[in-house]
């Protein structure tokens, strides 16, 4: 009898603390995907304010040039913000969306340099099956535009491509200006390396993410594997 007991105590006790470990590890687990979804909020939510006061000012010297061009150009800048503050809310967009962005960042860029920068870029538009984490793209386009920059003019090259159904192959090239190429040497700028979290909290084990540099370019190229379905659900 006495035994049964202690068996019946024993068999009580360890099924209370597998209870607690189990409440304790769910715990743990919760308050780190918070963290994590937070830290990603934080990425996604980095707009640069040096290109929103110079897109500003860049419209209103336009609007006073050519008012067409102006207001394309303030139309652009509106789709920006837009996409900007209701885009990367979710979790996950359409790859196109992300392109059509990246066309009106590079749009009001061009305008903004007028003849000191040639862009060459390409975009496919045909996968509407494919999603990715909103903003993820832009930072690098932008550290070209900044990092590019000369009073004897630049080139930027992007190109995009898909392969194998729903790997994303996004490159871009910019030359290297005498003033930037210090900063290049000693740091890969705040942009990139906040792509690079963002990278390894949503595409582990599924990109690649490699910067090349030399005297005269800087070249960043991604792969990931996009789901053919969402990364994650959209909100």
């Amino acid at each position: 009898m006495v035994t049964e007991v202690i068996l019946s105590l024993g068999l009580s006790m360890t099924l209370f603390l597998t209870d607690e470990w189990y409440r304790k590890d769910k715990s743990m687990r919760e308050i780190e995907q918070k963290q994590l979804e937070t830290e990603l909020n934080l990425l996604k939510n980095q707009i640069n304010p040096h290109f929103l006061f110079n897109s500003l000012n860049s419209i209103y010297v336009m609007l006073g040039k050519n008012l067409n061009n102006g207001k394309k150009m303030l139309l652009q800048f509106s789709d920006i913000l837009s996409h900007q503050l209701y885009e990367t809310n979710k979790k996950s967009i359409e790859l196109k969306s992300e392109f059509d962005n990246l066309e009106n960042y590079i749009g009001i860029e061009k305008v903004r340099h007028e003849d000191l920068v040639t862009v060459d870029y390409s975009f496919p538009h045909h996968h509407d099956d494919l999603v990715i984490s909103p903003m993820l793209l832009l930072p690098i386009v932008e550290n070209a535009f900044k990092h590019g920059q000369t009073s004897k003019g630049y080139q930027i090259n992007i190109q995009a491509t898909i392969a194998y159904g729903n790997t994303l192959s996004f490159k871009v090239e910019n030359s290297v200006s005498n003033e930037a190429k210090k900063g290049y040497k000693n740091s890969n700028g705040i942009g990139l390396t906040n792509v690079k979290r963002r990278l390894e909290l949503i595409y582990p084990n599924r990109h690649l993410f490699n910067i090349e540099r030399d005297d005269s370019r800087f070249i960043v190229h991604l792969k990931i594997q996009l789901n053919e379905n969402e990364v994650y659900n959209s909100r």
